[in-house]
């Protein structure tokens, strides 16, 4: 998916871009009855 595609992780913590599977996690876990305490916070991503 990111073959030929550049990015410039420099700012990012890991130094990479997130795995799909990592991105789908963090969307199920949002979505879950688990994080209904969850009220506000910052969480980037950008989904193509």
């Amino acid at each position: 998916m990111t073959h030929g595609m550049s990015f410039d992780t420099g700012h990012v913590p890991l130094h990479r871009i997130g795995k799909p599977e990592e991105i789908a996690a963090l969307l199920v876990y949002l979505a879950s009855d688990e994080a209904g305490y969850v009220t506000g916070g910052e969480t980037a991503g950008t989904v193509t």
